[in-house]
């Protein structure tokens, strides 16, 4: 992801890892992490991390609850977009994990998906069906790129086929009217005391 970032004199880039992160304790104002659980090996490790740096506790992490996601058209075609995360703690566990590690109140809240997302991951596209047909749109979401090549073009067919034939919009068309989606996509986040 490095080798795709803009340079910006006000970005520095450090190599690492979540169970390892090489800044020195409480050298961070906050922590931020971004659809990143399902790469640590050691998710409690990488929470005492995102502590350890931490000043103040400030930290959000942005994850997903597969559950949810079943629940959305996107399973039935592609449903190895959450293989990754078969393994992962729930949000509930990652909010206990989290709490444990900062000793401070934490919370999870849903984020429903709006229908103009800049960031195309996985499930962002819940309203525009045929952007999955687009194969350079797919190289953009790891799921893809992870995922064996024979399951995308089958699920890549079979969608093509439905959105073609219209039984796409028989089935799941009504989430063409939505404003907003809940795709299982949820921030964990730590309440700090105010630092005023």
């Amino acid at each position: 992801m490095r080798s795709h970032g803009r340079l910006h004199p006000a970005v520095e880039w450090i190599e690492g890892c979540g169970e390892n992160i090489p800044l020195a304790d409480a050298s961070a104002d906050g922590v931020v992490s971004t659809l990143a659980v399902c790469h640590f090996s050691d998710v409690p490790k990488a929470m005492d991390e995102m502590a350890r740096i931490s000043s103040n506790g400030s930290i959000v992490i942005f994850t997903f609850d597969c559950n949810v996601a079943r629940l959305s058209w996107q399973y039935e075609y592609f449903p190895f977009f959450w293989d990754a995360f078969d393994s992962c703690p729930s949000p509930n566990q990652l909010a206990e994990m989290l709490a444990k590690a900062t000793k401070l109140e934490t919370k999870v809240a849903t984020f429903p998906l709006p229908p103009d997302l800049k960031d195309n991951f996985a499930a962002a596209a819940w309203r525009a069906p045929h952007r999955y047909l687009d194969e350079r749109y797919r190289a953009n979401i790891s799921s893809f790129r992870k995922a064996d090549p024979g399951a995308v073009a089958q699920g890549v067919a079979k969608l093509a086929e439905e959105l073609s034939s219209g039984v796409w919009k028989e089935k799941y068309g009504t989430v063409l009217n939505r404003t907003e989606l809940d795709s299982g996509y949820r921030f964990i986040y730590t309440c700090t005391p105010n630092l005023d």
